[in-house]
């Protein structure tokens, strides 16, 4: 019975493993940031009042979390707030 070295076909997956898995890691990462940065805007909202809001809106740096859950739950407060007879 002969063996035979493990073939490039077999060792691909383990490499392609590795590469999900730093991606994944990666993502993670990502994720934590971002959900720790919306914790900050949420304190600094509790603090200043939903019109903190307008900051936000015209900020360029948060281009990439306007479609978050999050982010929209902080103008919705601010909407309705203005929504609100006598709201300034």
């Amino acid at each position: 019975m002969t063996v035979h070295a493990p073939s490039r076909r077999w060792r691909q997956p383990q490499a392609e493993t590795q590469l999900l898995s730093g991606q994944r890691d990666e993502a993670a990462a990502t994720l934590r940031a971002v959900q720790a940065r919306l914790q900050a805007l949420e304190a600094i909202r509790d603090l200043l009042g939903p019109h903190f809001y307008l900051r936000l809106s015209i900020h360029p740096g948060l281009d990439a979390i306007r479609m978050h859950p999050r982010y929209l739950a902080l103008k919705a407060a601010y909407e309705r707030t203005v929504a609100q007879p006598g709201a300034g």
